[in-house]
């Protein structure tokens, strides 16, 4: 198939979905009708205790690939989403929902709208502010994503995570290992 046939198959396939194909708005190119966010790896849930939520679907990616036996992973696709409608029943089961939305202002404004939920909250990434602002950040320095993953499993975690950036997170993380990757993963 031509890739502009392809295209437009893609195009009649979303919108068949409830979605509107907008190729001038980059870079996620799609969006839900009337604003009602889709969850971005409801298809990975498996029902474990806690769901992490990250702020954009590279970075949950990057999260299920890391840590995926530790917490289910999910994102809204923007900081500035709010669940409704058809993503707020995958929500309910969870113990905990880690909000880990980029160390910026909008992550923080973000963040703060999950206030309606006593489960959420605010795990923060310790990254110094020349190091980036978010789990791929993180990764790509060389933090240990699987690790600070399990530290905020632990009771209470939510307030070990600096409220500010560490100075760096090389000297303060382990090494990030490749011994838990599957063949072919990113």
């Amino acid at each position: 198939m031509p890739r502009a046939g392809l295209r437009q198959c893609l195009i009649d396939v979303l919108n068949d979905v409830g979605g509107v194909f907008d190729a001038d708005r980059k870079p996620d190119g799609f969006r839900p009708h009337a604003g009602h966010p889709l969850l971005f790896g409801a298809d990975q849930l498996t029902g474990k205790a806690d769901l992490l939520l990250t702020e954009g679907e590279f970075d949950a990616m990057l999260a299920w690939q890391e840590a995926r036996d530790l917490v289910d992973v999910a994102t809204l696709g923007s900081c500035n989403a709010t669940p409704r409608g058809r993503t707020l029943p995958y929500l309910l089961p969870y113990r905990r929902l880690l909000v880990a939305y980029d160390v910026d202002q909008a992550g923080e404004e973000g963040a703060a709208k999950w206030s309606w939920t006593a489960r959420a909250e605010r795990v923060r990434l310790p990254l110094a502010e020349n190091e980036g602002k978010d789990i791929t950040n993180f990764w790509m320095v060389g933090g240990d994503l699987r690790a600070w993953v399990s530290l905020m499993l632990t009771p209470d975690a939510g307030d070990l995570a600096p409220t500010q950036p560490a100075q760096s997170a090389q000297p303060t993380q382990p090494a990030r290992t490749d011994e838990h990757r599957v063949e072919g993963e990113i």
